[in-house]
């Protein structure tokens, strides 16, 4: 018994879902680790903070060059799903940032939160610029 072609999913759709999913698993990951690793690395009054402000960083940098690779060609539909929505989605986190934003605020105080909040904007912005900058020269000049 087959399905309608009506209600039967598309499979173009299904495998960006896939893609999603396996990039934000990805991402998740990625970002545990980093806070693994700045546990490890740094003591605990900054470990938190430095880890957050990495990911979101390193994020919107690894953004940058995935728009400026597209801005050069035609992207993979599903490597985009995967790497834009799914890895950069997760590994980033604006839910924490705004979080840690107010702990900060609330125990270290209003310049430690604001300087971790122009940091966290402006090095994001800066990160994002650079990377499509980088992006769009992968390939060399245009053609």
């Amino acid at each position: 018994m087959s399905v309608p072609a009506e209600i039967a999913p598309d499979p173009t759709e299904t495998a960006r879902t896939l893609a999603v999913a396996l990039g934000g698993a990805s991402g998740a990951l990625l970002r545990f680790a980093v806070e693994l690793l700045c546990a490890a690395a740094l003591p605990a009054s900054l470990a938190l903070t430095s880890a957050l402000l990495a990911v979101n960083l390193l994020g919107a940098a690894l953004l940058g060059v995935l728009a400026g690779r597209l801005e050069r060609r035609d992207g993979n539909p599903l490597l985009t799903a995967f790497l834009g929505t799914g890895l950069c989605g997760a590994f980033t986190t604006f839910s924490g940032f705004t979080l840690h934003l107010d702990r900060l605020h609330q125990t270290e105080g209003q310049l430690t939160a604001a300087i971790f909040f122009v940091l966290s904007l402006a090095g994001g912005a800066s990160g994002y610029s650079i990377g499509r900058l980088l992006g769009r020269r992968i390939d060399g000049p245009s053609q």
